[in-house]
């Protein structure tokens, strides 16, 4: 099988090919993971939205699945993904607790497809 994707990509897109190979698009699902990423807001933003238009360019239904590890993505979440990850791995209830709390504030920016 070749390691290139079935449809044509901007060049601007390019540097996403490996994740858009056919192979890793048996799922719908795509988790862009942010450890180690970028944690200046604008080049982060910048990142997801191209991931995303990758995605779109597929023409593919995709659930993106944004993980930033923080509450910064909830606003811009809607445009770049369908969901954003606001918090680290919990292990207890109190982590719990606290991934509810921070997460109560941000419900003004769910909608429908993106949470």
């Amino acid at each position: 099988m070749s390691a290139q994707p079935a449809f044509p990509l901007p060049p601007s897109l390019c540097r996403w090919r490996p994740a858009l190979t056919p192979p890793r698009l048996a799922s719908p699902h795509r988790l862009q993971d942010s450890c180690c990423g970028d944690q200046d807001h604008g080049v982060a933003f910048g990142d997801y939205g191209e991931m995303r238009d990758a995605l779109n360019a597929t023409g593919r239904p995709v659930y993106f699945s944004l993980c930033g590890w923080n509450t910064w993505y909830a606003p811009r979440g809607d445009r770049l993904g369908n969901s954003w990850r606001i918090a680290g791995d919990g292990t207890n209830w109190g982590a719990l607790s606290q991934c509810m709390n921070k997460n109560a504030p941000l419900q003004q920016y769910a909608a429908p497809g993106a949470w």
